[in-house]
């Protein structure tokens, strides 16, 4: 079922297929298209592009100290570190882009492209001083709502978008921008916001466009609590997100027009819902979403995503973490497993049934190396797991790696598979 073309296509300096047929306009920046049915990534060369990725190189993961000897030990400088593992994420496993890496991955000559990662939103609650401790995910204190009808919010965004995205704007290794992780996506977010603290300054906006909202939804002038129903609570959710795109793709595009908007890494819960999908298509060049809490992508929440958004996604952290690696595996929202082996399985499992959807343009593995469960890391999503293809010796899990090294080099091979098939 795979086509000649696919068979004998090489790559280009990017990852992307170098099909002459399918080569469209080069801008020299990446961004989205749809041909023939199924979205893909252009690269800045022109050819299609899948994002084959592994997210979080670096030499210290949460400030241990271990790694950070061990990399000195074992490549000489934190510079060597970074060229010689860009060869081996690249040229030896097949990798083809990375997400969030160190400054010093960042500067490799002809380096891995890669996502650029922000906090709109998570900086500006900070500065509102209404931003909690997640593990991992990113919560507020006043009932979990964002702050994200303060008309402060629309200047803030636009001034932190000059200062954070300003010097890359003629990146073109940057694939493009995420603006959060893991924002709020509750069931109950219409609930929390219609009950939450009025009498807080804070709170003001939230309190006034939840009840305004629910009036004009009803009809009725004086609304009651008893009003809410299921469908209002998930349209709500995607009144809430159309606020934060707007203003957030607004800010990005006033500074940097060249590079996508790629969302705000939802965690799954994303695929309960959808309007939030149908409002954020109007606004993201692509979606972007931690997948957690199964072996594969349920195929309902894949269909979902073109049913009621029709956008492109990439899953931004998928993992599992193995009993053999001898780490507690305590820690963290990977699917736990009993050995490397294992995580091989649910690499291929995961992946292949991304590339069976048309929307999908690629993923990064959560993540480059393991935990060190003595780096005295406060976040307690990140404490003693097998999150990495490396251990903290820089050592690879190689029966995981070998075959991830496989599968990645015929992603492109599967993809036309799937379509002819």
């Amino acid at each position: 079922y795979v086509s000649k073309d696919f068979m004998e296509a090489d790559l280009d300096e990017y990852g992307g297929i170098k099909i002459e047929a399918l080569k469209q306009k080069a801008t020299g920046f990446f961004y989205p298209l749809k041909i023939d049915g199924r979205w893909w990534m252009i690269d800045p060369l022109g050819y299609p592009y899948i994002n084959i990725g592994l997210s979080h190189i670096d030499y210290s993961l949460n400030g241990s100290t271990l790694q950070k000897e061990n990399a000195l030990k074992k490549y000489g400088s934190y510079e060597n570190w970074a060229i010689e593992v860009t060869n081996e994420i690249r040229n030896g496993l097949n990798f083809n882009s990375t997400f969030s890496p160190r400054s010093e991955v960042k500067a490799v000559e002809n380096g891995l492209p890669y996502m650029a990662h922000k906090g709109f939103m998570s900086s500006y609650g900070s500065f509102k001083s209404v931003r909690g401790d997640g593990d991992g995910s990113t919560v507020f204190t006043e009932n979990n709502t964002m702050p994200v009808f303060d008309p402060d919010f629309v200047g803030y965004a636009i001034n932190y978008a000059k200062e954070n995205l300003s010097s890359d704007v003629n990146n073109v290794r940057i694939i493009g921008y995420t603006s959060d992780n893991e924002l709020p996506m509750d069931v109950a977010m219409l609930d929390n916001s219609l009950t939450v603290n009025h009498t807080k300054p804070s709170n003001f906006y939230t309190y006034a466009c939840a009840w305004t909202w629910l009036a004009n939804m009803t009809g009725k002038e004086n609304p009651s609590y008893a009003d809410v129903t299921d469908e209002l609570r998930d349209l709500y959710r995607g009144f809430v997100y159309d606020r934060y795109f707007y203003v957030v793709s607004n800010a990005i595009k006033s500074v940097d027009p060249n590079h996508m908007y790629m969302g705000c890494r939802f965690l799954t819960k994303v695929n309960e819902s959808e309007w939030v999908y149908r409002f954020a298509a109007q606004y993201l060049d692509c979606m972007t979403i931690n997948w957690y809490f199964c072996w594969e992508p349920q195929s309902e929440a894949l269909y979902g995503i073109e049913r009621n958004g029709d956008m492109p996604f990439v899953v931004t952290e998928f993992y599992t973490k193995a009993g053999d690696s001898g780490l507690p595996n305590m820690s963290g929202a990977g699917w736990y497993v009993a050995t490397q082996a294992d995580r091989a399985d649910f690499y291929e499992t995961f992946t292949i049934k991304l590339l069976e959807s048309n929307n999908c343009v690629g993923w990064q593995l959560f993540h480059y190396m393991d935990n060190d469960p003595n780096s005295g890391t406060t976040d307690a999503s990140s404490v003693d797991s097998n999150k990495g293809i490396y251990n903290s010796e820089y050592e690879p899990y190689t029966v995981f790696t070998d075959r991830i090294k496989v599968l990645n080099a015929n992603v492109y091979k599967l993809m036309d598979y799937f379509k002819n098939k």
